[in-house]
């Protein structure tokens, strides 16, 4: 589990209707890296998994659910 979530986990736990969901380091590391000034990208979300591309590249992120 993550650090970060350790921490504050407890004191949101009260927050019933809280969804806080984890992106693998990876994966948010290709997307900034598929950053440009101006771009276009597609994004597929199915079975719980995203893809999510532009012309050239592709990133596949599946979403970790802490709570």
């Amino acid at each position: 589990m993550e650090p970060w979530w350790q921490a504050i986990a407890d004191t949101l736990g009260r927050h019933k209707n809280l969804e806080v969901i984890a992106l693998p380091h990876a994966a948010t590391r290709s997307l900034g890296e598929m950053a440009q000034k101006t771009m276009a990208l597609q994004c597929t979300i199915q079975d719980g998994q995203i893809w999510m591309g532009d012309s050239v590249n592709s990133v596949f992120i599946e979403p970790l659910t802490l709570r």
